[in-house]
């Protein structure tokens, strides 16, 4: 993740442990690189709710830090803005990147959700000299056999490294948004190659809340 925010509003940096820079690294990938949303050029930590967030428009990564060992006890006592980079959180004040984040709440379906009950392992698989990226696995093939929703692969692989139950909008077979979740993350993709109406209408949604 490039650091976008100034120094000046810089409140601290802290190291990462090892055991949760996943976690950072998958809210890292969901960021917005488009300078036209500079409010979502960072991760937007809800101290209210305990929440992390990040999203480019097309996804949404949500982290609970109440739910995650070792994570709550870096951050803020308030709302803040946050940018992680190779294991370090740098920690802004929230007049960085504008005031407030969007009501992200407003774009996670929560109604004609359908799920099976399966448990999806997207952990990485080793490299290999024949297959490169590895990680591809047998998990996320059969997630697709199982829901056949056109999710973009990137943001799948962007996701591995832990076990995800899933959720899909039973409205729209096509176009349905898919929330990944397990203890600790809520991660919700809307499918945009063979639904540009649908995922126009989440940026505009997310944009009219800004």
């Amino acid at each position: 993740m490039k650091i976008q925010l100034k120094d000046e509003f810089r409140k601290g940096v802290v190291t990462v442990n090892k055991k949760v820079r996943g976690y950072f690294e998958i809210l890292a990938r969901a960021v917005s690189t488009d300078d036209t949303r500079k409010y979502l050029q960072a991760i937007w930590y809800n101290h209210e709710t305990k929440e992390l967030v990040s999203t480019d428009g097309r996804r949404l990564h949500i982290l609970h830090a109440d739910q995650t060992e070792n994570i709550e006890h870096m951050l803020p006592d308030q709302d803040a803005w946050l940018e992680y980079d190779k294991g370090l959180l740098y920690i802004y004040h929230v007049a960085a990147n504008g005031e407030n984040f969007p009501n992200y709440r407003r774009v996670v379906p929560a109604d004609n959700m359908i799920e099976n009950g399966e448990t999806y392992h997207f952990i990485k698989g080793k490299k290999s000299k024949y297959y490169k990226p590895a990680g591809i696995n047998f998990e996320i093939a059969k997630f697709y056999c199982d829901y056949g929703v056109p999710i973009s692969l990137d943001y799948l692989l962007d996701i591995q490294g832990d076990s995800y139950q899933v959720k899909a909008d039973a409205t729209n077979a096509r176009g349905r948004a898919v929330i990944f979740y397990n203890h600790c993350m809520e991660i919700v993709l809307m499918p945009f190659q063979y639904d540009i109406k649908r995922l126009e209408a989440v940026i505009c949604a997310v944009e009219s809340i800004a």
